[in-house]
């Protein structure tokens, strides 16, 4: 059988991989992604985020990672064409912009959990996520 969820909590994968991580969650029907505390940055992220799009992963944890704005507004705009249920961003460096990206990219997405705790979302982003 194949594997359905993969768990690399504190993997030091080189940046130079994420395009092929990317392209294998489009072939493996991997449902789950854990990669916090893997060093995963913005550049990583917009990588990751090419992969979500027609795979079949419901649940991707990139929390405690350096992911922040860009990665998150990549990430944010893969949601409506992706089936992620669960998308961990906790303490990544998540600013408004982020959590902006985030909120417009919410409607028409299956997305159900959203973790951003200990990120630098202020005012701004956390009114544009409670609309």
């Amino acid at each position: 059988t194949a594997i359905k969820v993969l768990k690399c909590t504190r993997c030091d994968i080189a940046s130079s991989h994420f395009e092929a991580i990317a392209r294998a969650l489009l072939e493996s029907g991997l449902i789950g992604l854990q990669l916090s505390l893997s060093c995963v940055n913005n550049s990583d992220a917009i990588a990751l985020a090419r992969g979500l799009v027609g795979s079949a992963l419901t649940s991707l944890d990139l929390s405690l990672n350096d992911v922040g704005d860009a990665g998150v507004d990549a990430l944010a705009r893969g949601l409506a064409s992706s089936v992620l249920v669960v998308l961990a961003l906790s303490s990544n460096n998540v600013g408004d912009a982020g959590a902006e990206s985030l909120a417009r990219h919410l409607p028409g997405s299956s997305l159900k959990d959203l973790l951003l705790e200990n990120n630098l979302v202020g005012d701004a982003g956390a009114q544009a996520l409670a609309k």
